[in-house]
């Protein structure tokens, strides 16, 4: 009887020998993301708490985090993790190729040969090859999202608050669609490169060149191994998550989000079976794209492809790889197998219905707060003020910072050189001078205010959340400057204070405890535990949309904080962040967050807390 043979990249492979493979590169999968999670993460954890203790910080927001990693236990504790994660990394990587490479020769070889022999390919990650190594894996890979990463980091974008600023321009939509693609011909023009460093013995940069040379020198006949990995990615990945989008309003493909839309109806069967191909091809597609890759490539060392070197490989292996060798023999054994997969599929759905039927009363209704007011005008200015108000938001947030005569001044930036195209700064004008500066911003004009103009304009209209930003040239007291306009309209305890700097919360706090301030945080470290939150001086945070996880919002809300989400400019993803419990939206497009909101109270039955059962005191 003939087996039935594909056609793949130009070779004959057998089908059934084709399902094996990739069944087999499933349960190696399956064991990596089991071997991540209980041993490589509490290893990578362990390593950076215990450089996190010994300089005093249990957990790292904002500038302490480039203090902390300035410090010499966080440059050695940096340096054990890149290590291990590139190590680790690298041998998931070079099992699934040589398992991959002897495939395409038409031999199923077993996890136990493969693990052998990628132990001894571990001579192309040394000296400064590791570093750029790690970079491309845990960096670009993880950005480019095309699904060729590492079950240890697989999923990275770049931060909102950058892509946030380029949109603003007319020109920026077109320059982030750029930066895109072409991160994305970086990443086919660099694809061979993680199978060059296996079956070479190539190191990063040395692979990293010759994989540009290959596709170049390939161009004509490499468009194969292109189209090819693009559908299976789309089918797998992107199609999934699309649909979630469109349909769901989420960006997580989630059994929470199905329930969320449609509890326990006909079209939740549909949704499930989605969510099911997202979460077992999640197993397969990151080997199965790697070996899509491998087989449009003939190395030219054949060593480590070669079954006559058994003997060579196991004089190599020493003791410690040996006992690798063998639990990961005792992992592929069918019925431990068979018990893996059922508590991949049992763990996660649990986790999911715990989460849907875990509730808690919210802190207080959900407000959506107009950033730097709205896009209705240049940022910061009255006219993007009255945006807000038209919009019907609840408050307008604004930038302040003092002039050269200690004015506060609604401005974002000390330098004048983005919205007026001057090289000025404004702590070298006075209130008097700026005021006469022309801002120009996508196609609109206008001026810089000061903090008393645009309470004259909001007064009875909007609040106020007021941002807190230093130049560092100040003569007065910025805290004292603020308060004192705004306490003679009597919108001191109406308004709401925030900064990045923390200094600048307490100290409001701590002047004037009757006004509520918060802490603006756009990047943080360490494990987040409510007895530590507690103890800041704080009474909410505004936190970047990444940051937004279930996990995130559960410790705040156990340190009886509100969490305001900034800059969220979709629609879509205010839904989202408002089903997962954040009680403030922070968007340029305050209509859009008003409409959102109102769509939300109707369609939901949340709880609400009185002011007095948790406003801190």
């Amino acid at each position: 009887m003939k087996m039935k043979r594909w056609h793949m990249m130009g070779r004959e492979v057998n089908k059934q020998l084709l399902f094996k493979g990739i069944g087999r590169l499933a349960l190696f999968m399956l064991v990596v993301n089991i071997g991540h999670r209980l041993i490589l993460q509490p290893i990578t954890n362990a390593i950076f708490f215990m450089a996190l203790q010994t300089t005093g910080y249990q957990v790292l927001f904002n500038q302490d985090m480039l203090s902390f990693f300035t410090t010499p236990q966080a440059i050695v504790a940096t340096l054990l993790i890149i290590g291990v994660a590139s190590y680790a990394a690298y041998f998931e990587f070079s099992v699934i190729v040589i398992l991959s490479q002897y495939l395409k020769g038409g031999t199923l070889l077993s996890l136990k040969d493969a693990v052998k022999k990628a132990l001894t390919t571990f001579s192309s990650l040394r000296g400064v090859s590791l570093i750029g190594y790690f970079v491309y894996v845990f960096i670009f890979l993880p950005i480019s999202g095309m699904g060729l990463s590492s079950a240890l980091f697989s999923r990275f974008q770049i931060p909102n608050f950058i892509t946030g600023e380029l949109a603003k321009n007319n020109w920026g939509s077109a320059v982030i669609v750029l930066i895109y693609a072409l991160i994305t011909l970086l990443f086919f023009l660099f694809i061979y490169t993680i199978p060059m460093m296996i079956l070479e013995q190539w190191r990063f940069f040395k692979a990293f060149k010759a994989s540009i040379s290959y596709v170049w020198k390939k161009k004509r006949q490499i468009y194969k191994l292109f189209a090819l990995y693009s559908v299976v990615w789309l089918l797998v990945d992107w199609l999934p998550r699309e649909i979630f989008f469109r349909f769901l309003h989420s960006t997580t493909i989630s059994v929470e989000a199905i329930y969320q839309s449609y509890r326990l109806s006909l079209p939740t069967v549909g949704f499930g079976l989605i969510w099911l191909f997202y979460y077992l091809g999640k197993f397969v597609l990151m080997p199965v794209l790697l070996s899509i890759v491998v087989m449009s490539y003939t190395p030219k060392n054949q060593q480590v492809i070669d079954l006559k070197q058994e003997q060579i490989v196991d004089s190599k292996l020493s003791a410690a790889q040996k006992s690798m060798v063998v639990f990961g023999k005792r992992l592929t054994r069918k019925k431990g197998a068979a018990a893996l997969l059922a508590v991949l599929l049992i763990v996660p759905t649990a986790l999911s219905m715990y989460r849907m039927v875990e509730s808690a009363e919210d802190l207080h209704e959900p407000i959506v707060i107009g950033h730097r007011g709205s896009v209705a005008g240049v940022e910061n200015s009255l006219a993007a003020v009255q945006g807000a108000i038209d919009a019907k938001a609840e408050y307008a947030e604004i930038d302040i910072l003092l002039s050269a005569d200690g004015i506060p001044m609604v401005i974002h930036d000390d330098s004048l050189n983005r919205l007026a195209g001057i090289g000025k700064s404004v702590h070298e004008l006075t209130a008097k001078e700026l005021g006469q500066v022309v801002l120009k911003q996508n196609g609109m004009i206008g001026e810089i205010a000061t903090l008393e103009e645009v309470i004259q304009l909001a007064k009875g209209k909007i609040n106020l959340a007021v941002e807190l930003k230093q130049h560092g040239h100040e003569e007065k007291n910025l805290v004292d400057e603020v308060a004192a306009v705004l306490q003679e309209y009597n919108l001191l305890e109406e308004s709401i204070f925030l900064s990045l700097d923390y200094k600048l919360v307490n100290e409001m706090n701590t002047k004037h405890p009757e006004t509520i301030s918060g802490y603006c945080i756009f990047g943080g470290l360490g494990v987040l535990n409510p007895n530590v939150i507690r103890t800041m001086n704080i009474d909410f945070v505004f936190i970047e949309e990444w940051m937004a996880t279930r996990e995130n919002l559960m410790e705040f809300r156990r340190a009886w904080l509100p969490v305001y989400v900034w800059t969220v400019n979709q629609k879509e993803s205010m839904r989202q962040l408002l089903d997962l419990g954040v009680l403030g939206l922070v968007t340029d497009y305050p209509e859009w967050g008003t409409e959102t909101v109102n769509e939300f109270q109707k369609e939901t039955n949340r709880i609400y807390l009185k002011d007095e059962d948790w406003e801190r005191e």
